[in-house]
């Protein structure tokens, strides 16, 4: 509420106000107001203070200005989530004057450009499904890598159902591709290292010759074959063993899918771990050693097939559970026996 005209507000020490008319020279703890009259007279000049606008000829006469739109940029988005696993497929695309009235090169070139980007989120969705489908076959720990090593190379006492259980759950393709390489510099550098041991003499050189170490005789040499064919040996059979597999599923018009063709490489690799133990203790010099050695590890093989592939066949067709049994029993059984009747 504002003071009568002359008046003014204070306040004492403590914070009370009092008032001053500066023209009376007096004061006064009261708060002063206008008398009726006075406030008539304030409100009569406060509406003569009021401008109003009285338009002129000339102005009512002129023509109306259409207002001009503005230039705006919209973005617009197809998708507003976000995916971690597929890349992003939103389009940011800018309004302009000149795309409103219809340019055709620039409606063209946007075409191609839309067919491009379409191009593109397409790739990236392909590259990132496959990359998907890798990281669930390859991720996988040291423990649980070592676990079912575990299940393959200790058949006694009966494993953990857990354990088993969570093997056939998530097959991985990390310790098939670690023992399939592992197995293939064995075979190949065992057998190597047995040739040489049986090629002739290579002792320590007599006292006062300059050479160090005894030369091995000249009629052996390394067999370098030995690595092509340990490795066309057992990475062709984890290849051909799924798809003939498939195609014989295919052939049989079996209903749905009765074979996990993810769990039957992953068996089939970790089938063959024995070979690398086999194959390191195959050095010793002895026939009848080595053909236990091959037999017990082609033993171990098969029994891991049987408890976590063969007896979970659900198959009604009879040729094809027989030969569903028959390919994966192959892959150990050949890779042990021409390990032992080729390698030395």
């Amino acid at each position: 509420m504002s003071l009568p005209p002359n008046w003014s507000r204070y306040n004492t020490d403590d914070g009370q106000e009092y008032f001053h008319n500066s023209v009376t020279n007096t004061t006064t703890w009261d708060r002063p107001v206008d008398s009726p009259s006075a406030s008539g007279m304030h409100l009569e000049t406060a509406a003569a203070d009021v401008f109003t606008y009285q338009p002129t000829a000339q102005e009512l006469d002129a023509p109306a200005r259409v207002p001009q739109p503005a230039v705006t940029s919209t973005l617009s988005f197809d998708n507003e989530l976000v995916s971690l696993k597929e890349a992003p497929g939103g389009k940011i695309t800018q309004a302009s004057p000149t795309e409103a009235r219809g340019g055709g090169a620039a409606a063209s070139g946007g075409d191609a450009a839309g067919a491009g980007g379409d191009a593109a989120d397409r790739a990236s969705g392909l590259a990132n499904w496959a990359l998907t489908q890798a990281q669930q076959v390859f991720d996988v720990s040291t423990e649980d890598i070592v676990q079912r090593l575990r299940l393959v190379m200790v058949p006694y006492p009966e494993p953990d159902v857990r354990a088993k259980e969570e093997f056939k759950q998530r097959p991985d393709f990390y310790g098939p591709f670690w023992i399939a390489t592992t197995a293939v510099l064995f075979l190949a550098a065992t057998g190597n290292f047995a040739r040489l041991l049986a090629s002739g003499d290579h002792s320590l050189p007599a006292a006062g010759t300059n050479a160090t170490f005894a030369q091995p005789q000249p009629h052996w040499k390394a067999d370098y074959s030995l690595v092509s064919l340990a490795s066309g040996m057992i990475y062709g059979s984890l290849i051909a063993v799924p798809l003939l597999a498939r195609a014989a599923v295919f052939v049989s018009g079996e209903s749905g899918t009765p074979v996990d063709f993810l769990h039957l490489i992953c068996v089939c690799g970790y089938s063959l771990a024995p070979v690398i133990p086999v194959s390191l203790l195959c050095i010793i010099p002895l026939g009848f050693l080595r053909w236990l050695l091959a037999l017990a590890g082609l033993a171990v093989s098969l029994l891991f097939l049987k408890n976590n592939l063969l007896q979970d066949l659900q198959i009604e067709t009879p040729w094809l559970k027989y030969a569903m049994m028959a390919g994966p029993c192959a892959l150990p059984v050949s890779v042990f026996l021409v390990y032992r009747l080729h390698f030395f």
